[in-house]
């Protein structure tokens, strides 16, 4: 095993067996050498991306992974130079090469208002960027966004290029292309607007296309969908694919070679198998370390490994290797001192880092780590870098008494039209669902986008209005209830400070003029005297403050910070404040929306960590929604499945994990993407057809019939037998055949 130069390295690069999916003649039709893209602020240089090599073969996917602000989204617009100011690309080269027979083109040479770039960009090289709705304008409608960008790259008259955009639309799977085509961005789901992004980026038949985390935040079924579609679609075009993502899952579902980058560098190359099976840098281990695992004796794992810390800015850049700080494996005096060498671990993988030991390691052979360094109790530290040990039973409800009781609740939302703003229907956003919630557990609630599950938590605390139905609350230590349903204005006031909630979006949820004192504070404030200050008393008052720097402490943030503002602090750091926010008036139950959805992978275990630490605790009962279901199993000890308003099953995690009663949670769990490539194809997939149905006519019968594989025509489809959930000590599900259908559970 020798260092080598970055000729080499970009040989090794191009020509590794392992980086080619079995099959494929291994040209590369994209080759980044040497990139350095850098932003020149007030405070100095901000190397982004800083000498990443990196290749995309033809016909085949490359995944490119990493934790936020490590330079992932800033390589892929480099490639067509659409790099936000004051950025540029400082040097390397980027070989373009869409057919063999021509001669590669160096993209950084050309002029970015050219001609020759214009062709490229959209044409030549397609790109999906990672918000559709952000990326596409409301002003105009779907066709016109199509339609513009044919015109732009082919010979087609206006009226053929409609043509095509219909096909586009069409192949994508959207249903009714000709009706969508009038349609604007607003009137689509979030799934549907991806569809049209990836129908953007293909119209013109691109040779690559560039995916920047096109399924991040999307349901598991529509994230199923869209990888099917864009695995089809190379298919059928042999195009290759530059894809982005923090999702380790899609990773092992897609890739035929993975690139791991830290802090706008690349630090490990593999193939995927390879990568997965036998990483070769601490940080690709932290990485696969921090997914959820998935646990099959009946009990939860304690906590689950996560990388302590967050990334540096990159103008905050660590001297030696980037990720020695939060590194376990560091060895003071060479890793915080020197940058590792590129080094030849053989087949074609690179993995720059000190502990390879050239005496004891040759090609393909595993990494040598120094010995993992005893961990200590997370709770006495304030780390989170914990580990998984003690598996944690779940709670026993046998006898107890419900804290939440929810009994025929129905939200609906008045359809307005006309001049006079008239009420012409309603939208049944969640439609006589009953539940109940136990002291101390973790009920989660799953389901696809639109389902209702967000309007089912904000109606439990009141962030919205029932329509009817009850929500009886049982204060811990109290033989008496309250029915929160019926309450208003003051009666209500001292449940809020009981029930909270940690809402989905930390980046929007947060007032950006308020600093975290103001923030953390208010809902003291509001409680008044039975848990904070009395009210009308001024949130910066001493006692709020010591509250506050208290519960910032609590959930791993400095005390000091409560003078800052939200826009100081990453994702992960401000949804620790969401919580601390939540948790401030020592609620007994916490409704928690997607609360980890929008974050990284180790990112996400540390959240996870905190939130099972604070339920020890202060003693919390959770109502866990998200449409991670790894997760979901990680850390539910009951699960409800909602479809389009309705619980249509119930039951303890691992009864529906390993035998779930309902076709549609079936359906779910077989689009879980599992983390490991070796079990790609193995499981039998359920691919559900189109989206949801219009919430506003819901179909009559079994709401789930028109995408069931089990409907039976005369029986699921008629008007008033709609299937019940009937209320079974264990496992309840709503479906008419229920008795007679096999399903499948976890793969």
């Amino acid at each position: 095993m020798t260092a080598m130069t970055r000729a080499e390295e970009a040989s090794v690069s191009q020509n590794s067996g392992a980086a080619r999916a079995p099959g494929d003649s291994g040209e590369a039709v994209l080759t980044i050498d040497g990139l350095k893209t850098h932003y020149k602020t007030d405070e100095g240089v901000v190397r982004a991306v800083d000498g990443v090599d990196l290749t995309a073969y033809r016909g085949q996917t490359t995944c490119v992974v990493g934790e936020s602000g490590c330079g992932k989204s800033v390589t892929a617009r480099s490639i067509l130079q659409l790099i936000d100011l004051p950025g540029k690309i400082a040097d390397g080269r980027i070989m373009w090469q869409p057919d063999p027979a021509v001669e590669a083109v160096d993209l950084t040479t050309l002029d970015e208002d050219g001609e020759q770039l214009r062709r490229v960009r959209g044409g030549e090289i397609g790109m999906v960027f990672q918000e559709p709705m952000a990326s596409l304008s409301p002003m105009y409608t779907v066709g016109s966004h199509l339609v513009e960008t044919i015109l732009l790259h082919t010979d087609l008259n206006e009226a053929d290029a409609k043509d095509r955009a219909i096909h586009e639309l069409k192949r994508v799977g959207i249903p009714q292309p000709e009706r969508r085509f009038d349609a604007y961005p607003f009137q689509l789901s979030g799934g549907m607007c991806q569809r049209v992004m990836i129908a953007l980026a293909l119209s013109c038949e691109p040779a690559l296309l560039i995916a920047d985390e096109p399924t991040t935040a999307l349901d598991v079924t529509t994230q199923a969908r869209i990888l099917d579609l864009l695995l089809g679609l190379q298919e059928e075009t042999g195009m290759s694919m530059l894809f982005i993502t923090h999702d380790l899952g899609v990773v092992a579902e897609i890739a035929a070679d993975v690139s791991v980058m830290y802090l706008g560098k690349v630090v490990e190359k593999a193939g995927v198998d390879e990568l997965f099976e036998n990483p070769q840098h601490p940080y690709t281990q932290a990485l696969l370390e921090s997914i959820p695992s998935l646990d099959h004796d009946g009990q939860k794992p304690g906590r689950l490994r996560a990388i302590s810390g967050t990334v540096p800015h990159p103008a905050d850049r660590p001297a030696g290797c980037s990720f020695h700080p939060r590194c376990p494996h560091a060895m003071a005096g060479t890793c915080d001192a020197e940058e590792p060498p590129v080094i030849d671990l053989g087949d074609g993988r690179i993995a720059p880092c000190h502990l390879h030991d050239p005496e004891s390691s040759g090609p393909g052979r595993p990494l040598p780590l120094l010995p993992v360094p005893p961990v200590q109790e997370a709770r006495a530290t304030g780390a989170d870098d914990a580990v998984d040990v003690a598996a944690v039973p779940a709670p026993d409800l046998a006898g107890k008494q419900p804290m939440l009781r929810v009994r025929d609740l129905s939200v609906e939302f008045p359809i307005r039209k006309g001049f006079w703003n008239r009420t012409v229907g309603h939208v049944g956003a969640v439609s006589s669902v009953d539940l109940d919630i136990y002291p101390g557990e973790t009920l989660g609630l799953v389901g696809e986008s639109g389902c209702g599950k967000t309007t089912l938590g904000r109606s439990i605390v009141r962030a919205l209005e029932p329509t009817r139905g009850s929500i009886t609350y049982r204060p811990p230590g109290s033989d008496g209830e309250v029915d929160l349903a019926a309450l208003g204005g003051r009666a209500l006031r001292p449940y809020r400070s009981d029930v909270r909630m940690i809402f989905q979006d930390p980046f929007t949820s947060l007032n950006p003029r308020k600093t975290l004192l103001q923030l953390i504070g208010e809902p003291l404030r509001r409680a008044g005297a039975r848990n904070g200050p009395v009210a009308g008393t001024k949130v910066n008052d001493s006692t709020t403050q010591d509250q506050v720097a208290e519960m910032l402490a609590r959930v791993g943030l400095r005390p000091e910070y409560m003078w800052r503002y939200p826009h100081a602090f990453s994702g992960g750091q401000r949804q620790r404040v969401n919580i601390a926010r939540a948790l401030i008036t020592r609620p007994s139950v916490v409704v928690a929306d997607e609360a980890v959805s929008a974050l990284d992978v180790s990112v996400r275990a540390q959240i996870l960590n905190l939130l099972k630490d604070l339920q020890e605790e202060f003693r919390l009962t959770y109502l866990f929604i998200s449409h991670d279901l790894s997760v979901v199993e990680h850390v539910c000890d009951r699960v409800a499945v909602m479809y389009l308003g309705r619980v249509v099953e119930r039951a303890d995690t691992d009864s529906l994990f390993e035998q779930p009663r309902h076709p549609y949670s079936e359906a779910l769990l077989s689009a879980v993407p599992q983390p490991d490539p070796r079990q790609r194809g193995t499981g039998k997939r359920i691919r559900l057809p189109d989206d949801l149905p219009d919430p506003t006519d819901p179909p009559p019968g079994c709401r789930f019939h028109t995408r069931c594989r089990f409907a039976v025509e005369g029986l699921c489809d008629r008007a008033g037998a709609s299937p019940v959930l009937r209320d079974e000590a264990s496992h309840s599900v709503a479906c008419l055949r229920a008795e007679e259908i096999q399903l499948q559970g976890r793969q």
